[in-house]
């Protein structure tokens, strides 16, 4: 038996310790996906820069475990030196939304039911030079914060901030073009 104590989490960075799971047993342990930064495969769920602990996100990894008994457990790792690997449950939903970002349709089919027409949430794809694809923009600390605080002062993600300000900046430009 290989037992795995299972955490709590808390965002003041304190945990406790709230069961155990036999890795041994496992029903099933599904990868993350990755995408490709230009020199590392990189997680789905890794932010490029993480600006409490200074340094980059991109080697921290997850997989989603699904018990023997049928919980939902989230193990998280780092390829960084000295950091700890981590295991908390995850909620039907919670597992639902990773299995989603991770385009793991056979699982969702599988755990959850088919999926509907479309995907639904999910990362978008990285600007690869194709059509369609988003590109990828590391952002200061500063500028960051300052988006941040448009958000927070609209009630809107950072992502609404982003598409809304650059359409406001693209417009003003227009209107400045065809008033020389």
């Amino acid at each position: 038996m290989d037992r795995v104590n299972v955490f709590s989490y808390e965002p003041d960075g304190t945990s406790r310790w709230v069961g155990w799971f036999d890795h041994d047993t496992v029903t099933e342990i599904i990868p993350e996906d990755t995408t490709w930064d230009g020199h590392d495969h990189v997680s789905v769920h890794a932010p490029t820069f993480d600006w409490v602990e200074g340094r980059r996100r991109k080697y921290h990894h997850e997989r989603l475990i699904l018990t023997r008994k049928g919980d939902w457990v989230l193990h998280h790792w780092s390829n960084w030196a000295g950091d700890e690997p981590r295991y908390s449950y995850l909620t039907a939903e919670q597992a639902h939304t990773w299995l989603s970002i991770n385009g793991s349709d056979e699982q969702i089919a599988r755990y959850f039911g088919q999926p509907e027409e479309g995907r639904g949430p999910g990362r978008p794809p990285v600007d690869d030079g194709g059509p369609g694809a988003l590109p990828v923009t590391e952002l200061g600390a500063t500028l960051l914060a300052r988006i941040n605080a448009e958000a927070a002062r609209n009630n809107a993600t950072r992502a609404a901030t982003v598409r809304a300000l650059f359409t406001e900046a693209l417009d003003a430009r227009d209107k400045a073009r065809s008033n020389p």
